[in-house]
């Protein structure tokens, strides 16, 4: 997938021997976590967005407001807060569980945790 020059065309090639042209605008934008050069994964369901970050927490956000509604930081049980450097983990991967406030993610030492959106 490729972003064209006015940020809402998209373009796709694949095997199929074709190339799509897809047209989307911007309905919002959300802001908070942190992605200068890791994917860091990203997971929607039916009302939140949940997103990692470089700086090795899990951001969630509700599809109508564009700051953060929580997140949750890892920590490394082999090292203190006071040790570990920013921006030396991130999170790898987010999924939300089907119909579930429910949540896996991973981060890029292979620490997985379940995570529980609670009201």
């Amino acid at each position: 997938m490729k972003e064209c020059r006015d940020d809402e065309l998209f373009a796709t090639a694949g095997v199929s021997r074709c190339i799509k042209v897809f047209d989307f605008s911007s309905v919002r934008t959300f802001r908070g976590h942190t992605n200068e050069k890791n994917f860091v994964g990203l997971t929607v369901n039916s009302e939140y967005l949940a997103c990692g970050s470089e700086t090795n927490e899990v951001y969630v956000y509700h599809k109508e407001i564009t700051r953060p509604v929580t997140s949750h930081r890892f920590g490394t049980p082999e090292m203190d807060n006071a040790e570990e450097e920013v921006g030396s983990y991130f999170i790898s991967a987010v999924c939300w569980k089907s119909d579930s406030p429910t949540m896996l993610t991973a981060n890029s030492q292979g620490t997985i945790k379940v995570l529980v959106l609670a009201a």
